[in-house]
C-alpha cells in the first residue's frame, strides 16, 4: 500500500509550513519528524483511526504535540490523504 496527498492536502501542508516559519522558525523539523512518524502508522495500521460520522470513508487523526488533525481515505491499494486541519479550524466534514 502506498500513501498519496490530494493537491489540497499539499496546499493545506505549504500553508503550515508558511505559518510556522513566519511564527515559529524552528518548528518544522520536528512537526515533519510528527508527521512522517504518524504516516508511518497509517501505512501500517490504516483502519486505526476512528472515521468521521458526516464524511463516510473519511478518517481523521490527531499529530499530536501539534494542533492538526490529518484526515484521509483508505482505498484499495493506497491511503489519500485529503486535508490537514488546525484544529481550530472548521472541520473537513462541514466542507460537504
Amino acid at each position: 500500500m502506498k500513501l498519496v496527498y490530494t493537491d489540497q492536502a499539499l496546499k493545506d501542508l505549504d500553508g503550515i509550513f508558511v505559518y510556522q516559519s513566519l511564527n515559529w522558525p524552528n518548528l518544522r523539523s520536528g512537526f515533519e519528524r510528527r508527521l512522517t512518524l504518524l504516516e508511518d502508522h497509517i501505512l501500517a495500521f490504516p483502519k486505526a483511526a476512528p472515521e468521521i460520522p458526516e464524511r463516510a470513508g473519511v478518517r481523521g487523526v490527531l499529530l499530536h504535540l501539534y494542533p492538526y488533525r490529518l484526515y484521509y481515505r483508505v482505498e484499495d491499494s493506497q491511503i489519500v490523504i485529503l486535508s490537514i486541519r488546525h484544529t481550530a479550524q472548521r472541520p473537513f466534514a462541514e466542507d460537504l
